[in-house]
């Protein structure tokens, strides 16, 4: 469990800048300063485990609800699950907007696993 939370904490550091930039942009009139300390980092946490350690999203979502009942306030729980969801949904969006861009013509040539860069004229 110890390695675990080391984990979670170096790759919190390492990202930091990333992983607030998004929670910023999934909340809508609010920004990550103005949270309450503990709900800040729960949210941090929870999405450290989905984008650095492969934790599944609903996984790491219902973790931070259960820590948000236990030691946030009142209505935490239910603002930390609208952040997640809003932050995974984005995730989501962005993940698909990759897959269907069109490819570079300087990443077919590139790829040596693409029969097509291998051709020769």
């Amino acid at each position: 469990m110890q390695g675990y939370a080391q984990k979670i904490i170096t790759q919190l550091i390492q990202h930091r800048d990333e992983i607030d930039q998004q929670l910023d942009t999934a909340m809508v009139g609010w920004n990550l300063k103005r949270l309450a300390r503990v709900d800040r980092d729960i949210l941090r946490i929870a999405l450290t485990e989905i984008l650095y350690l492969a934790v599944d999203k609903r996984i790491a979502i219902d973790e931070a609800i259960e820590i948000a009942k236990r030691y946030s306030d009142e209505d935490g729980y239910r603002f930390i699950n609208g952040v997640m969801r809003r932050v995974t949904d984005q995730l989501d969006n962005q993940k698909l907007e990759a897959r269907s861009a069109p490819l570079k013509v300087s990443q077919v040539v590139s790829d040596p696993e693409n029969p097509i860069a291998n051709d020769e004229p």
